[in-house]
């Protein structure tokens, strides 16, 4: 990832979770220390890239085959179904109209 952007995700972050009081003021401070230094943020960033990045992992897409996503989507469409129908009745109305005005 580049320098900058994540200097910025992870400012950023560290700031939310300050809010939240999930960090000390002393540990947002260290936060910042690595921000500050590009040595640090640099081998932060190799860390990163090392340890939570997929395709820099040879076990990190293990099980991400074809069968695995459709099961993977079709759970999302059965537990997001009631708002899927919700819009799908908002826009129903619309596309008739629209299917009316071409007759």
């Amino acid at each position: 990832m580049n320098l900058s952007k994540l200097r910025g995700k992870v400012k950023r972050h560290s700031r939310r979770s300050l809010r939240r009081g999930d960090i000390t003021e002393y540990q947002h401070r260290l936060v910042m220390a690595v921000c500050a230094d590009e040595d640090a943020l640099d081998q932060l960033n190799e860390q990163i890239e090392a340890e939570i990045n997929p395709w820099s992992r040879p076990d990190g897409l293990v099980g991400a085959g074809f069968k695995e996503w459709l099961s993977n989507a079709w759970d999302w469409v059965k537990e997001h179904w009631p708002e899927i129908l919700a819009l799908i009745l908002k826009l129903a109305p619309l596309l008739l109209i629209l299917d009316e005005e071409d007759d």
